[in-house]
């Protein structure tokens, strides 16, 4: 940039995911899992708890330590660090904000002791340290247990009592009757209904119900007849998802010293429902977890299952079974958390894992869920003829489709290459196999010879009825449709490098203009052709200044008005307004997740929907807003193919890619992604010291609002960011700008910038994101920043050094003065000076 010397530095981690854009059972839902493990900064693959800071990080605790996850990196908070010890085992947020760090006993079900943690400045506390003498119970007689109801009271047990913690109120305590042995609460509640039990196999058992503060707890009613050693339940670890799953009632697991399982459902009213016999232990004990998600969708341990309060979890039909994409989350899971987006949080032995779920915006077809290569049918040619769908992939056949329910009604399997393929206007369809073009009418006979060219059939346009345009990956050629031959397009006399340069190009897309006219997207340029196909102007972004576009590989067509709309491999979507010679482009810098983009088609509300290498992605000419949608929405593959695409005279959009075919439905309700915003906030900033020789952490300082000083000597600074959306990085766009020193935002995927100069002054740094729904948070991050002046170019120094400069001038004009008057008057006098040598003598 100019005058700065900026480098950029990508610590994302690109982490594997799998996304199910069709489930079983709800083609509406797509799902999308993705793991964490020690090769993406885990210290350890055990993950036992789970929780999220009011400023939206998420915290994990393993036997290493405790981890902060902003979507890019893992921070961890070892012992080194100030932690008691090792092996912390439960996190609980409370109404603070502060995180409270559970240890276990060894042998026990007592916590050895709690650490209490500030998110926001990293200080660490002991649970004595922290309270003094406010405390009505020691650390190590707690229960290694904790609950967060909805009004942020922790809940913790001890022999016979209940405490509470609020962080207004502060400490409460309420008697356990019934029993004077120690009760722990084993995991979490989805309801306002608690299961307890006696950690020693004793034949008791409780339910409470929480109040309505969660300061005090009403005995529901306890029971000597269960014969349970262990009560077990579970939920979500957050007081926003917990105030809306208080209405749904708590599901209760009884495991019994024969290996058996017995499942109760506790409703909001306390009413205790059986929900099946008891079971045997194999299968069913690892089943534990129950989690409402929202609707009627409920996580039991590894699966996604529909069904209402009160249904048997393990009867409920299954939507999406997690231990189908990685096996391992069958065997155990700790701990879960439904963090403030919606995302499902799950710890494991194995590692961590996000589980994402929303609603699919699209239909597919020919989609397939286990690929090789990670690609399934790479489909290279659509059209719509009345109710059917023709298909031509790259080597996976031809096929006719009901356009509605994907049915096939017609296949070829041979693996020929078809590109080219477009309707001929009366029921039937031209479309390419390898270097022919093959002519069917409606019932799929063929109608007169092939169309034979020296190349692949890339864009098929007819002429007129005698003559049809075949573009390929060598120029543009006119065929005979009475003979099938074919030859170059010919070229005006006075416009030959026009056909040279044609015929040296890839034609992929042919479109009409007028009468008379025609466009051909190229790649070495965008080309006007006449009545005979041959060009008469072209345009790229080496081209005169009469005919300069700013891109090169020129793709598709679509005339929407005064402006020609086109989609370029190099330079985005270009709005040209030819008439007036106005040329606007959206690229990367707009929010593009890519400027290679294959396709401009509009649906009926003014909308642009372009296919592109990563992505599809919807325009709001009027507001300028972007959006991206990927496979975790619901399209058959993040990335498209050229020639790929159609839309059918209802307004239905067709976009074919790597593995099927991604439909938007004008008649389907495709809302815009969430409003939800979530946080942008600054994970980092270091500076070098230029005085201390070392590198300073002012993270906490600078989110507090102080200003950076950067003296001469400060060789860096360095700042991370990140939008706390915990969606795929490559997703996110991040922009950045100087105050008063850049005019224009400066965009990048990195969340990282590191600076080694900036101007001297007083600046403000401005950053702001774009999530994967693309849309800009509202939010802008403001750092300030003061550059010192060195000394050296200050203007005291300046006009000093000037002063001392003039001074010694002075003085050497003085001086030399001074010499040329003594030696003047030495030239003036000479006999006067040898009569005093002669007196002298």
């Amino acid at each position: 940039m100019r005058w700065l010397l900026l480098i950029v530095f990508c610590p994302l981690v690109l982490f594997a995911q799998h996304s199910l854009p069709r489930p079983n059972g709800d083609p509406s839902l797509t799902f999308s899992l993705k793991k964490y493990d020690v090769a993406d900064g885990l210290l350890h693959r055990l993950v036992t708890s789970i929780t999220q800071d009011n400023d939206g990080f998420i915290w994990l605790a393993n036997p290493v330590g405790v981890q902060r996850f902003d979507g890019y990196t893992f921070t961890g908070f070892t012992k080194a660090e100030g932690l008691h010890g090792e092996d912390p085992r439960l996190l609980l947020k409370d109404g603070d904000g502060l995180i409270w760090i559970l240890y276990p006993t060894a042998g026990s079900s007592l916590a050895s002791a709690i650490d209490i943690l500030d998110p926001r400045t990293g200080r660490i506390q002991t649970f004595a340290q922290h309270f003094g003498e406010q405390v009505p119970v020691r650390a190590e007689e707690l229960a290694l247990w904790g609950q967060v109801t909805p009004d942020s009271t922790l809940l913790l047990t001890t022999e016979g009592r209940m405490i509470g913690y609020h962080a207004r109120r502060g400490f409460s305590t309420v008697a356990l009757k019934n029993t004077n042995h120690f009760l722990p609460l084993h995991r979490e509640g989805t309801g306002n209904t608690i299961g307890l039990a006696g950690d020693d196999g004793w034949n008791a058992s409780m339910l409470l119900r929480i109040g309505p503060t969660g300061a005090t707890l009403d005995t529901l009613y306890a029971q000597q007849g269960l014969d349970a050693s262990t009560l077990g339940l579970s939920g979500a670890n957050s007081p926003a998802h917990a105030r809306a799953a208080m209405a749904q009632g708590t599901y209760l697991r009884t495991v019994f010293e024969q290996d058996r399982v017995q499942e109760l459902w506790v409703s909001p009213a306390g009413a205790v429902k059986l929900l099946a016999d008891v079971r045997s232990m194999p299968n069913e004990a690892r089943a534990e977890h129950r989690t409402w998600l929202g609707d009627d969708r409920w996580l039991v341990h590894a699966t996604v299952r529909r069904m209402k309060p009160g249904d048997d979890p393990l009867s409920a039909p299954v939507l999406f079974d997690l231990a189908a994409r990685y096996p391992e989350l069958a065997f155990r899971i700790h701990g879960n958390l439904v963090d403030r987006a919606g995302h499902v949080w799950i710890g494991t032995e194995f590692g961590l894992y996000r589980l994402s779920i929303r609603p699919s915006r699209f239909q597919q077809l020919l989609w397939q869920e286990s690929v090789p290569e990670g690609f399934g049918k790479r489909i290279r040619g659509l059209a719509v003829i009345g109710d059917r769908l023709h298909v031509n992939t790259e080597g996976e056949g031809y096929w006719v489709l009901d356009a509605r329910s994907g049915q096939p009604l017609r296949t070829e399997n041979d693996h020929a290459l078809r590109y080219g393929l477009i309707p001929d206007g009366a029921g039937g369809v031209w479309r390419g196999v390898n270097d022919t073009v093959l002519h069917e009418d409606t019932d799929g006979r063929l109608v007169g010879p092939p169309l034979n060219v020296p190349f692949l059939a890339w864009s098929l346009l007819p002429l007129d009825d005698a003559r049809f345009l075949v573009g390929t990956a060598r120029g543009l050629f006119v065929s005979d449709v009475a003979t099938g031959m074919s030859s170059p397009v010919t070229a005006d006399a006075a416009q030959p490098p026009l056909r040279e340069a044609l015929q040296q190009s890839t034609v992929v897309h042919l479109a009409r203009e007028n009468a008379v006219e025609s466009w051909a997207c190229a790649s070495n340029g965008l080309y006007l052709l006449n009545k005979d196909g041959a060009p008469v102007e072209r345009w790229c972004s080496t081209c005169d200044d009469a005919h300069r576009l700013p891109a090169m590989d020129f793709r598709h067509v679509a005339r929407r008005g005064d402006d020609l709309w086109i989609a370029t491999g190099d330079g985005g979507i270009i709005r040209w307004d030819r008439l007036k010679g106005r040329v606007s482009t959206i690229t990367r810098r707009d929010g593009l997740p890519t400027n290679s983009v294959h396709a401009v088609y509009f649906d009926r509300a003014g909308l642009l929907w372009a296919p592109t290498d990563n992505g599809l992605v919807r325009y709001d000419p009027q507001t300028r807003q972007v959006s991206v949608f990927t496979e975790a929405d619901g399209i058959t593959h993040n990335e498209f193919n050229r020639l790929a695409h159609t839309q059918d005279p209802d307004g239905r959009l067709y976009f074919g890619g790597l593995n099927g075919i991604t439909i938007i439905d004008p008649f389907r309700s495709i809302l815009r992604s969430d409003t939800l915003s979530p946080p942008l906030l600054l994970t980092r900033v270091l500076q070098y010291d230029g005085e201390a020789q070392q590198v300073v952490d002012h993270t906490i300082a600078v989110r507090n609002g102080a200003t950076i000083t950067l003296h001469p000597n400060d060789r860096f600074l360095r700042l991370a960011f990140a939008l706390l959306s915990y969606e795929d990085p490559k997703n996110i766009l991040y922009a950045w700008r100087l105050d008063d020193i850049d005019a224009d935002w400066n965009y990048q995927h990195e969340a990282d910038l590191r600076f080694n100069m900036l101007p001297y002054g007083e600046q403000v740094l401005r950053i702001k994101a774009q999530g994967g729904n693309g849309l800009w948070g509202a939010k802008e991050l403001l750092v300030h920043i003061d550059v010192v002046r060195p000394f050296w170019s200050r203007w005291w120094f300046i006009v000093l050094l000037a002063a001392v400069f003039l001074g010694i001038v002075y003085l050497l004009f003085r001086y030399r003065l001074a010499k040329a008057r003594k030696a003047d008057a030495a030239h003036q006098h000479p006999a006067a000076e040898g009569h005093d040598r002669e007196e002298h003598h």
